[in-house]
């Protein structure tokens, strides 16, 4: 049987707190959680895409990269390395502490 005495967090619905007024308070939570979900995603992708072009430009490859196209492959991969740089100095959780804060449950006093 879940603990009702142990404490919520303010992301988490409170005793006594209407449903959709919870909904409504937890949009910020919803919207960062969701973005930080897809800074993740788009990280692991860029890196992917990334590995993938460097090794085809390094190496004998299933499939390699045509002459013609080399300078493109390059091009691409040096923005792409660039790009995962600055996916990799955004914070995903930096935020949680000061949405906490915001969206802390304030009870409507009679």
């Amino acid at each position: 049987m879940p603990d009702k005495t142990r404490s919520l967090l303010p992301e988490q619905q409170q005793p006594g707190e209407d449903q959709s007024a919870f909904h409504r308070r937890r949009r910020p939570w919803d919207a960062m959680t969701h973005a930080g979900t897809e800074i993740k995603t788009c990280r692991s992708r860029v890196a992917t895409a990334l590995d993938t072009l460097r090794g085809q430009l390094s190496g004998p490859s299933a499939y390699p990269v045509p002459d013609s196209q080399r300078a493109r492959v390059q091009e691409w991969e040096q923005k792409l390395s660039v790009i995962l740089f600055e996916l990799d100095t955004i914070d995903v959780d930096a935020w949680k502490a000061a949405i906490r804060d915001e969206i802390a449950y304030q009870p409507e006093q009679p």
